[in-house]
């Protein structure tokens, strides 16, 4: 059997029985023919990049001892891939371990097939040599899983590279990073002139790949664009897929029929734009009559979060500086947060309720040698001359009140009550990628990089407090705030 079979059966001069697979010109065949370490195959829906995936991943299975892995989200989505797989590997002569989830080529080669549901599920294989790794729909990962698993990307084996390949459509909890790492640096570049389709009353613009880039590791990069109409297959067996696309509305449909990554689906914060949101920074004079607050986020494998806010006369709302940092302990932590503060001491710091818990981990800056190890995260702040109240934690009323004040449409102002100040490059960066839950419609996905809009929920809730008939009733964090009347508002005369 050969070695590089995606290859052969690629560029086969005639159609015969024994070719299963022959990639479609442009994308499909630039994927099989790219030699770039790490290279993301993504756009439009009906692209045919799962299957070029499958067959990219056979190219060295006559090589005993090759291993390659191809993953998914869940065990349900990854079922499809292996169903796929099902259709073609046994006519290569690969043969089923079903017990292991795997194939395994006469030769000795491997692929197997792998879903990571939660983020620990990552550290199952970590250690592990795969010569390929290809993650199917790569954007439903967090950005901290993916790097785990391309740890596992090496090749021990003479003439094998190590090569990466990810397939991805627009939106989810990964599209952020994405595009940032990918789309950004290698964005496609128009070829031609724009084609119209009359069948459809469309046009599109055909679009070659951006340049090769090499990463800060040195590993070198391509981000290849997928289009609907690159799938002769999809359009001659199924040539009402085009009109079901352009039903959609007008997000779903730039980003499922087009591959348009500057739009998503199920964002969570669709109001956000930031030329309204993002101001350049401006002097707020000490002595000015200003409301200041203080919001924070515990982390430490996770990042830290800690972001000052200004309510002024007018009821404006600025974030103005941020704090955003992981792996460091709370003494690190509180200097640099009475840093920010120098000028500008908030009336109330309110944070995430979980620091009122017990402190799991006493090795963060040795706090062992300074604090008794059963004491609560919020009273070694203490210690460290910082007091926070408790945040109000309702997710879902937080998210109202949040929207509210990103809210610029139809609110009778030309710009939302809530700003952010272009320094807080990690409250700009993450905010506007924020997705829905699957499975909670009002609420948002956790899994990604959310603790700047924690922090920005947190703070929300303490501008907006909750209405209540007498002060008894209030919850124990309305009665800390300063200027909070009878009814939970603030007064900021």
């Amino acid at each position: 059997m050969p070695i590089i079979i995606a290859f052969l059966i690629m560029t086969s001069q005639t159609v015969t029985p024994s070719v299963l697979y022959r990639p479609h010109p442009g994308p499909q065949t630039w994927f099989h023919q790219a030699t770039v370490d790490v290279l993301a195959y993504g756009g439009a829906r009906g692209g045919a990049k799962s299957q070029a995936l499958i067959f990219e991943a056979c190219r060295f299975m006559g090589a005993d001892g090759y291993k390659a892995l191809i993953a998914r989200r869940t065990y349900p989505q990854l079922s499809e891939l292996i169903e796929r797989a099902h259709r073609y590997y046994p006519k290569l002569g690969y043969k089923w371990e079903g017990q292991h989830k795997q194939y395994r080529s006469p030769e000795g080669g491997l692929i197997k097939f792998v879903s990571f549901q939660f983020p620990p599920d990552v550290e199952n294989i970590v250690g592990h040599e795969y010569q390929f790794i290809g993650i199917d729909q790569v954007e439903q990962f967090t950005q901290d899983m993916v790097e785990v698993i391309e740890t596992c990307a090496r090749s021990s084996m003479a003439g094998v590279p190590a090569r990466i390949r990810y397939t991805s459509n627009p939106g989810s909890v990964g599209h952020a990073w994405f595009k940032e790492r990918f789309v950004d640096k290698c964005r496609p570049v128009p070829y031609g002139k724009p084609l119209y389709i009359p069948k459809y009353d469309i046009t599109y613009q055909p679009v070659l790949p951006g340049k090769i880039f090499t990463d800060k590791n040195g590993l070198t990069n391509l981000y290849i664009p997928a289009r609907v109409f690159d799938n002769p297959s999809l359009m001659l067996n199924d040539p009402k897929y085009v009109q079901r696309l352009l039903a959609l509305r007008p997000k779903l449909r730039a980003a499922h029929l087009f591959g348009d990554y500057d739009t998503f689906v199920g964002q969570f914060f669709d109001m956000w734009n930031r030329d309204l949101h993002v101001v350049r920074p401006f002097e707020i004079p000490a002595d000015a009559i200003v409301n200041w607050f203080g919001g924070y986020d515990w982390g430490y494998s996770a990042p830290s979060c800690y972001l000052q806010c200004a309510v002024m006369p007018n009821d404006d709302i600025f974030i103005t500086r941020e704090y955003y940092e992981a792996g460091k302990g709370i003494p690190h932590q509180a200097e640099r947060i009475k840093k920010i503060e120098e000028g500008r001491k908030p009336k109330l710091r309110i944070a995430d309720p979980q620091i009122w818990g017990r402190f799991v981990n006493p090795n963060l800056d040795r706090p062992d040698k300074e604090y008794p190890t059963d004491d609560t995260i919020q009273n070694l702040f203490q210690i460290n001359d910082l007091v926070f109240a408790k945040a109000n934690n309702n997710r879902i009323n937080g998210w109202n009140a949040l929207r509210e004040l990103l809210e610029h449409r139809g609110n009778g102002r030309a710009y939302p009550r809530l700003r952010y100040f272009e320094n807080c490059e990690n409250c700009i960066r993450t905010i506007p990628y924020q997705t829905f839950d699957s499975t909670d419609v009002e609420d948002m996905d956790t899994n990604g990089e959310d603790h700047a809009t924690d922090v920005s929920r947190y703070l929300a809730m303490a501008i907006f407090s909750p209405k209540a008939k007498n002060k008894e009733d209030q919850p124990d964090w309305v009665k800390h705030l300063p200027g909070a009347n009878k009814k939970g508002r603030m007064n900021f005369a």
